[in-house]
């Protein structure tokens, strides 16, 4: 039954193909969705232009907040010995990331419903700056600790150069769902002010220590970082409507 399925999807995809009816005209717009590994999710909008070109561009962004806590118990020094004690500890680091990516693909003349294409891609991506919060805290009968440390890092900045292989198929009027892959080369950086605040409290009666304190290293972070990608790193899928 699945070979049968599969011999009549193969025979609307080739009857279908035999057309371009459903290709779009010169000037239209495009909107449409990628999948992109390795960078997320993207809306897309291109403009078809004459001579079988297509400008455009993609643009995305991720926003998250990731969030670890470790929950345990530990045995801990006190003025009375040895004693044993809850400790919670947690890390939350927020980021936001920013992809901007101008297309310009050269596409093939098909007299059919089927395209492809060959092109140029300059990713950039703009990470934000973060404040990463680390701190742990100690405590049971008359006894508390808390360690808090506040590392911030400088923004970050990403640009690229990707030449693209790819198809589309057009499977209803101005619609096509295509795949694309290629190879190229990134260039990653981070320069900037990176802080770190370690704040340590400590209290109770049972606590040996009865302090806080506050330390402060401020260093200068420029890190560079290029790389070329393989066709395994720049894969992915996209669906478009031509209006």
């Amino acid at each position: 039954m699945r070979s049968f399925y599969f011999i009549l999807a193969f025979i609307f995809i080739a009857v279908s193909a035999k057309s371009q009816e459903n290709k779009p005209t010169p000037g239209r717009i495009g909107v449409g969705f990628s999948i992109n590994n390795g960078m997320g999710n993207r809306i897309a909008i291109n403009r078809v232009m004459k001579h079988e070109l297509e400008i455009g561009f993609e643009f995305g962004f991720k926003e998250e907040k990731a969030r670890e806590i470790i929950k345990d118990s530990i045995e801990i020094e006190t003025t009375e010995g040895a004693n044993m004690a809850w400790r919670e500890e947690k890390v939350i680091t927020p980021s936001f990331n920013l992809t901007i990516v101008p297309v310009i693909t050269k596409h093939a003349s098909l007299a059919s419903n089927l395209d492809a294409f060959v092109g140029l891609q300059i990713p950039l991506s703009f990470g934000s700056k973060t404040e990463t919060i680390h701190y742990t805290k100690i405590a049971t009968n008359d006894y508390f600790s808390d360690v808090n440390i506040l590392n911030k890092q400088p923004a970050t900045h990403e640009i690229g150069l990707n030449l693209i292989f790819g198809c589309q198929w057009f499977f209803y009027k101005n619609a096509a769902f295509g795949a694309v892959c290629g190879f190229g080369a990134t260039s990653y950086g981070m320069r900037g002010n990176c802080e770190t605040i370690t704040t340590r409290t400590n209290s109770g009666s049972l606590n040996p220590i009865h302090t806080t304190t506050t330390s402060s290293e401020l260093f200068i972070k420029d890190n560079r970082i290029t790389t070329v990608n393989s066709f395994n790193d720049i894969l992915g899928i996209f669906l478009t409507y031509y209006f």
